[in-house]
C-alpha cells in the first residue's frame, strides 16, 4: 500500500493565508510579542478614527484625535476617498525611536510611535512630529484603501482581499513617494521633499549615476538602501507636479484604483500622462540631473573644502571623537556585521575594532572611558534605551542602567558625573547621574514636546550645549546653565543646526548647519558670536570634533558620499571666506505651527478586541485531480493589538461529500502565549498498480504554551505542548480490509535559544547560535507509540569577511521503547527554526512532533534511514555570487541577489544500542537566487546537486521554490 501525497494542496492554501496574514500585520511589525501584558489599553473614538492607547497616553490620544481629524479633512477630498469604517490607530510609547506604519489589511490600521526623532534623522524636518507622521501614514491608508469600478464590486463580494487593493500592487516607491510628497510643505519648511538631507543624498546620486527604474522597483542593499523609495519617490511626484500638473498625481491614483490587472503601472501612466514609465523615467532622470548638477557646479565653483578621507566603508559611519593623544574613536555600521566602536590609534592608518555596539552616539572621556546609549528589549516587548560603559583600552562593556530610557549622555569634565536625556511619552528631560548611572537629580523636565539632541558638557563644567527642537523655534543651538537651570539661545533661525561640540578651551563650539542649503561644519565663537565656515562639501558634513595634534588643530567629521558616510580629517587652516548673514543666525520666532484642538467630548472605553476581530475577507479555491474535486475558502483575522490572531480553511469534496480544513489560533494577551491548531486532511492510498484502495482521515490537534524571555542579544523560549495525531479509515473499496485507527499522541517540553543575527546586507543569518532541546513523552496521553523522545538541535554561525558564512549543525535524536521513528533523507529542510519572536506568534509552526531531517545524497523515505535514534552533522560554507537588484516591469519579477553554499553532511539512524554508529556521508552544492515577485514578495529559488558516498547514496538534482516567510 502506498500513500498518495496529494493532500498537501490544502497546506499550500494555508500558506497563502499566512502570506495574507503577514501582509495584514505588516503595520505592526514593531511588536515582538504584540504588547506589554502589564499595560491597560483604552479606546478613544472620533468620527473617522478609533485610537487605542495605553496607560499615560490619554492626553496624547486626544491630541492625536484632533490632528487625525484635521488631516482627514485635508487629505480625503484631495485623494477623493472616504474609508467606509473608522481607521484604527495604535499609539505606543514603548519604543525609544521614531517610526510609524500603516496597513489596509485586514482593516485600515496605523501604528504610531510617539518618540520624536532626534539628531540628524531624515524625518527631523517637522514642526509637529505627530502631525508629520499622521499625514504620511494616513496618506498610505487613503491611497491603498481606495478602490472603484470592477475591483470595488469584487471587494464587496470577497471583502478586503489582498488582490483587491489595486494601489497596493505597485512598486513601493510609488506608495512611499506619494506619502512623502503629501507630508512635504515647502512654505513651512517641513517634510522630506524639501529637506537639506534629501537634497544632499540626491546630489550624490547624480554624481554616482541615477538608478534605473528596473533597480528602484526592487528592494536595495546598495546605498542608499530602501531610502530610495522615499527619495526617488518624492522627487518623482514633484517632477510630475511641475511638468504635468499636480492634478495628474491625483489622477494617477484615481485611475489605478480601477485597475483589476495587478502591477499594470505602464498602462496607468499611458492613460494619465500619455507615456509609459520607462519614458517617464528618462524625463525624470534629466530633471534630476538638471536641478542637482547646478547645485553641484555651484559648490565646486565656490571651492570644495573636504579634507582627507580616512575611512572607506561607506554606509553608516558616525560620531567621531578624539583624545589629546591623537586617537580617533567612531562608530561603523556596514550592515553586514554588528555595528562597531572603532579606534584609529595615533600614528596608525588602520582602525581597530574596540567593541560591538548598538547605539548611534557616544561620549568620550580620557580617564572615565566611553558612555553610550543602546536599545534593548525590556519585558519582551519594549524597546528601551539604556546607558553602557566601554573601557578605552579593551572595549569591555558594562551596563549602567536597565529600562531607564536614556537616549544620549555626556560626561562631566572630571568624569565623575553624567547628564543624560530621558524620554517618556515623547517628553524629554535632563537627568544628573553619578558615574555608575544612578540618578542624582532632575535638572530639567520638558512639558511641551521639546526635543534634545547631541548634548556636550562644557570644559569648565558650568553648562551644556545641545541642539534643541521647540515648537515655536524648531531646531537651534541652545546653552543650558547647570547651576541656574536656564536656557539661552545660541542660534535662533529657521535653519537646522545639529551635533554641537565645545572646543578644548570652551571658548567656541563646532557644529553642522544647513545655512546655505547644504549641511556644512561651522565654528561659533561664544563671546563674540563670530561664525566661521570650515567645510564646503557636496553631500553633507556633520558630527564635527576638533582634533589636537603636534602639528596643530585639525577637524574630523562625517561626510556623505556616493556609497554612504565616511570619516574625514581636515587641517584647520583659514576658514572659507563665505559671508553668512547674521539674520540667518538670529531671527524672530518662526511662524507658529498649526494649532490642533485636542478632542474632548469623545467616548473612551476599555479596549475590546472582539469588536474588530471578525474576518474582513475570504478567498475561494478549487482543486481537482484524480483524488478529489474540492471547493473551499480561506479567511483570517486579528484585532488591532493582536491579542487574537487566526486563520481558517474549509474545503468540501463535491464528489465524495466530505469536509477537510484547518484552523490556527494564537492568543497573546498574557504570558504565556497560547497556540491552538486543528487540521483535517483526507489521505488517499493506492495498491501497487496505482489504484486507490482506501481514503483515511488524518486529524491533527496541537496546543502549545510559550513563555518568552527576550533580550536584544539573545532570546529564549520555553514551550509546553501536546500533539494529537490520528489516522482512521474513511472509505474502503471492495475486497480491501480495514486498518485500525492509529493514534500518535505526545506531550512535550522544549527550550529554544537564539542569538543568530541576520544583517540587512548579509546573504543569510551570519553570526550566533540557535539551539533547541526538546523532550516528548508518548505515555502521558494514550498513544499507539510508547516511550520518550529527546532531541538536541544545535546550530553555529561564524561570519567571515565579504558576506561569507560558515554554518555548522549537530542534531541528536534519542528515543526509548517504541516512539515514532526519525526519518533522514532528501534535501528539504522541514524543521528550520524561525526567529523566536516569529516562532512565538507563527500560526502554523509547532516545535513538537518533528521527526524528519534532511541528509543530502540520500533519498527521502529509505527504510534503512528510519529509526528511533538519529545523529546528523552538517557543515556549510555560504558565499555571495552576485548582487543584481534588477527586474522586469512586465511581468513584475526582479532578481535581488545570487548566493551559494557547499554542503557536507554525515547522518545515520538506528534502533538499538547507545553508541552512535558510523555515519553515512554526503556532499552537495547549492545555488540560491533571491527573486522578488510583484515588487514586494520574496521568493527563493534554490537549485542543487548532491551525492551520497556510502550505502544507499545516490546523485540528486533538485530545484525548490520557497517563500522565505514560511
Amino acid at each position: 500500500m502506498q500513500k498518495i501525497v496529494k493532500a498537501q494542496a490544502a497546506s499550500h492554501i494555508a500558506r497563502l493565508i499566512f502570506i495574507n496574514m503577514l501582509m495584514s500585520l505588516s503595520g505592526n511589525l514593531f511588536a515582538a510579542l504584540s504588547q506589554d501584558p502589564s499595560l491597560n489599553w483604552q479606546t478613544l473614538s472620533t468620527q473617522h478614527f478609533e485610537i487605542h492607547f495605553h496607560d499615560g497616553e490619554e492626553s496624547l490620544a486626544r491630541k492625536v484625535g484632533g490632528i487625525a481629524e484635521s488631516v482627514h479633512t485635508k487629505l480625503a477630498p484631495e485623494l477623493n476617498w472616504m474609508p467606509r469604517e473608522r481607521t484604527q490607530i495604535i499609539l505606543s510609547d514603548r519604543y525609544d525611536f521614531a517610526n510609524g506604519s500603516a496597513s489596509p489589511i485586514p482593516r485600515n490600521k496605523i501604528y504610531l510611535l510617539v518618540t520624536p526623532p532626534i539628531g540628524t534623522s531624515v524625518v527631523s524636518d517637522h514642526d509637529n512630529w505627530l502631525e508629520l507622521l499622521i499625514i504620511h501614514e494616513y496618506t498610505h491608508i487613503l491611497q491603498l484603501d481606495k478602490v472603484r469600478g470592477f475591483p470595488a464590486s469584487l471587494r464587496k463580494l470577497l471583502g478586503r482581499n489582498l488582490f483587491l487593493f489595486p494601489n497596493n500592487l505597485q512598486p513601493p516607491w510609488l506608495i512611499e513617494g506619494l506619502a512623502t510628497y503629501e507630508e512635504t510643505d515647502k512654505a513651512r519648511g517641513i517634510g522630506r521633499g524639501q529637506s537639506t538631507l534629501f537634497r544632499g543624498l540626491m546630489r550624490q546620486e547624480v554624481i554616482g549615476g541615477i538608478k534605473p527604474i528596473r533597480q528602484i522597483n526592487q528592494p536595495l542593499d546598495s546605498w542608499p538602501l530602501n531610502t530610495v523609495r522615499y527619495l526617488y519617490g518624492v522627487y518623482f511626484y514633484q517632477f510630475i507636479a511641475e511638468r504635468y500638473g499636480p492634478e495628474k498625481i491625483t489622477e494617477l491614483v484615481e485611475q489605478y484604483s480601477n485597475n483589476l490587472l495587478p502591477f499594470a503601472i505602464n498602462n496607468n501612466s499611458r492613460r494619465v500622462l500619455g507615456k509609459d514609465m520607462t519614458a517617464l523615467w528618462g524625463e525624470f532622470t534629466e530633471y534630476l540631473q538638471e536641478i542637482f548638477s547646478k547645485e553641484i557646479n555651484n559648490i565646486r565653483q565656490a571651492g570644495e573644502i573636504t579634507g582627507a578621507q580616512i575611512t572607506h566603508t561607506g554606509y553608516f559611519t558616525r560620531s567621531p571623537q578624539t583624545l589629546d593623544n591623537g586617537d580617533i574613536y567612531y562608530l561603523e555600521d556596514d550592515l553586514q556585521t554588528e555595528p562597531r566602536l572603532m579606534v584609529i590609534r595615533q600614528g596608525k592608518s588602520k582602525p581597530d575594532i574596540l567593541a560591538d555596539v548598538r547605539g548611534n552616539s557616544f561620549d568620550l572621556h580620557p580617564t572615565a572611558g566611553i558612555i553610550g546609549a543602546e536599545i534593548d528589549t525590556i519585558n519582551n516587548t519594549n524597546f528601551f534605551s539604556d546607558l553602557y560603559h566601554f573601557d578605552l583600552a579593551n572595549g569591555n562593556k558594562t551596563r549602567l542602567t536597565y529600562g531607564k530610557r536614556y537616549l544620549q549622555a555626556t560626561w562631566s569634565p572630571d568624569g565623575k558625573n553624567i547628564i543624560a536625556v530621558h524620554n517618556r511619552l515623547g517628553q524629554h528631560a535632563l537627568h544628573l547621574l553619578d558615574e555608575h548611572g544612578a540618578k542624582i537629580d532632575t535638572l530639567w523636565q520638558g512639558t511641551d514636546n521639546t526635543v534634545i539632541s547631541s548634548l556636550d558638557w562644557s570644559p569648565d563644567g558650568a553648562s551644556l550645549v545641545m541642539a534643541v527642537w521647540r515648537a515655536r523655534t524648531l531646531w537651534n543651538l541652545e546653552r543650558f546653565d547647570i547651576k541656574t537651570r536656564q536656557w539661552t539661545f545660541l542660534t535662533h533661525n529657521t535653519d537646522i543646526e545639529n551635533s554641537p561640540r565645545f572646543s578644548a578651551n570652551g571658548q567656541s563650539i563646532v557644529f553642522s548647519a544647513d545655512y546655505d542649503g547644504v549641511f556644512n561644519i561651522y565654528q561659533l565663537t561664544l563671546a563674540s558670536g563670530k561664525l566661521k565656515k570650515l567645510t564646503n562639501v557636496i553631500g553633507e558634513a556633520t558630527a564635527p570634533a576638533l582634533h589636537h595634534t603636534a602639528t596643530g588643530e585639525q577637524l574630523v567629521y562625517i561626510s556623505l558620499g556616493t556609497t554612504g558616510y565616511d570619516l574625514f580629517r581636515l587641517k584647520k587652516t583659514a576658514p572659507i571666506t563665505v559671508h553668512i548673514n547674521s539674520d540667518r543666525i538670529n531671527t524672530a520666532d518662526n511662524n507658529l505651527p498649526r494649532q490642533y484642538t485636542p478632542v474632548q467630548d469623545t467616548n473612551i472605553k476599555p479596549y475590546n478586541a472582539l469588536t474588530n476581530i471578525a474576518p474582513t475577507s475570504w478567498f475561494p479555491y478549487f482543486l481537482s485531480d484524480d483524488v478529489r474535486s474540492e471547493i473551499g475558502f480561506t479567511t483570517f483575522g486579528s484585532d488591532p493589538l493582536r491579542r487574537h490572531s487566526y486563520t481558517a480553511l474549509l474545503g468540501y469534496d463535491t464528489d465524495r461529500k466530505w469536509l477537510s480544513g484547518q484552523f490556527n489560533y494564537v492568543y497573546d494577551r498574557w504570558n504565556p502565549t497560547l497556540k491552538l491548531s486543528l487540521n483535517r486532511q483526507i489521505l488517499a492510498y493506492t495498491d501497487n498498480t496505482g489504484r486507490i484502495e482506501r481514503y483515511r482521515n488524518s486529524d491533527i490537534v496541537s496546543a502549545e504554551a510559550i513563555w518568552p524571555f527576550f533580550r536584544y542579544e539573545r532570546q529564549w523560549l520555553l514551550h509546553a505542548g501536546m500533539v494529537d495525531e490520528s489516522e482512521s479509515d474513511k472509505k474502503i473499496f471492495s475486497n480491501v480490509g480495514s486498518i485500525d485507527t492509529l493514534y500518535d499522541r505526545i506531550a512535550g517540553l522544549a527550550v529554544s535559544y537564539n542569538s543568530a543575527r541576520a544583517y540587512p546586507r548579509s546573504i543569510s543569518p551570519s553570526y550566533g547560535r540557535q539551539l533547541r532541546l526538546i523532550a516528548e513523552d508518548n505515555e502521558v496521553l494514550s498513544s499507539d507509540f510508547s516511550g520518550q523522545v529527546y532531541t538536541l538541535d544545535w546550530r553555529e554561525l561564524i561570519d567571515l569577511p565579504g558576506q561569507h558564512v560558515i554554518a555548522t549543525r549537530a542534531v541528536l535524536g534519542w528515543g526509548t521503547e517504541n516512539p515514532r521513528n526519525f526519518r533522514l533523507g532528501g534535501t528539504l529542510e522541514t524543521s528550520a527554526p524561525l526567529a523566536p519572536q516569529a516562532a512565538a506568534l507563527a500560526l502554523t509552526q509547532n516545535i513538537f512532533g518533528q521527526r524528519r531531517y534532511p541528509l543530502h545524497g540520500y533519498k527521502q523515505g529509505r527504510t534503512d534511514l528510519q529509526g528511533r535514534r538519529m545523529a546528523l552533522i552538517e557543515a556549510e560554507w555560504r558565499f555571495p555570487i552576485a548582487l543584481i537588484e534588477r527586474g522586469f516591469m512586465t511581468p513584475p519579477i526582479g532578481l535581488h541577489q545570487i548566493h551559494g553554499k557547499l554542503i557536507y553532511n554525515w547522518g545515520e539512524s538506528w534502533d538499538q544500542g547507545n553508541n552512535v554508529p558510523a555515519l553515512r556521508r554526503g556532499a552537495g552544492i547549492e545555488i540560491t537566487s533571491e527573486f522578488v515577485l510583484g515588487y514586494w514578495l520574496p521568493m527563493n529559488l534554490r537549485a542543487g546537486y548532491a551525492k551520497g558516498f556510502d550505502f544507499g547514496g545516490e546523485e540528486q538534482v533538485y530545484v525548490e521554490a520557497r517563500v522565505p516567510l514560511l
